[in-house]
């Protein structure tokens, strides 16, 4: 795969915004994507990607800029293939700050070919009481307390299991303790799956959770036809451990945020 494709792939993945609830704008052309919503929420406030010179990447931004209030988190994914000194001059007159940078890194399906230890059990998410265990999960393995609302719960949970579900989410266990978790939205069309939340618990790292929580997604993968995964790895953190896995690595994407 070349890095035009790689790049192109996760763009139009990350571009779809199916999953995103009823309040949340969306405005789309042929050359620009963009998110907007009252809500202070940076995940429902986004430009997706704006194709073009610099004058038409001013135009959606000053178009995007009037959806948003003051002090409304906001950010702009900027990709290798437009990423110049000009629009990050821009980007940064306008407020914004460059953020993380994530590599494009992806995995062929077929070539996938880990062993799993014996003592790890991947399971996919299929009642609340599993969804509660995610969350408790990534809160240590990420460092973080996300609050999420018993209606938030339902709904994330009808997402991975109903019928035509995009969306599948796993818990690992490790000598039937708790070791690690991980997500993966399938996108048929493109025959891709991208992957994220992946992450395991410090006293489990090493152990091969990591490894088993991969081999699950490129099951499922290959079950719904897909023969590609990846993710928009961040340099500092997921990069080395993807590539570790047998990643490929492509272009990059920075984002670019307004707090």
């Amino acid at each position: 795969m070349t890095r035009l494709d790689a790049d192109r792939l996760l763009e139009l993945a990350t571009a779809d915004t199916f999953w995103l609830p009823d309040f949340v704008n969306v405005v789309q052309a042929p050359s620009f994507k963009y998110t907007h919503s009252d809500r202070l929420v940076r995940i429902y406030n986004r430009v997706l990607y704006s194709h073009g010179e610099l004058p038409d990447h001013e135009r959606v931004l000053e178009q995007f800029l009037q959806t948003q209030r003051e002090q409304t988190p906001c950010n702009w994914a900027l990709t290798s293939k437009h990423d110049t000194d000009a629009l990050r001059d821009l980007l940064t007159e306008r407020g914004f700050s460059c953020g993380d940078a994530h590599y494009v890194q992806t995995l062929r399906c077929e070539d996938y070919d880990r062993s799993i230890p014996e003592d790890v059990q991947v399971l996919e998410v299929d009642s609340l009481e599993r969804l509660r265990l995610l969350y408790k999960i990534q809160d240590v393995a990420f460092g973080r307390v996300r609050g999420v609302a018993e209606s938030e719960l339902v709904g994330e949970l009808d997402a991975c299991t109903r019928q035509d579900r995009r969306v599948i989410r796993y818990v690992a266990m490790r000598g039937g303790e708790p070791a690690g978790t991980g997500g993966m939205t399938m996108f048929p069309d493109l025959g891709f799956g991208l992957i994220w939340a992946g992450g395991v618990l410090p006293e489990q790292r090493g152990h091969g959770v990591y490894t088993a929580l991969i081999a699950a997604r490129v099951r499922d993968a290959l079950r719904h036809g897909i023969h590609t995964i990846g993710l928009y790895a961040k340099v500092e953190t997921s990069a080395p451990i993807v590539a570790a896995q047998g990643f490929a690595r492509h272009g990059m994407m920075t984002y670019f945020e307004r707090n």
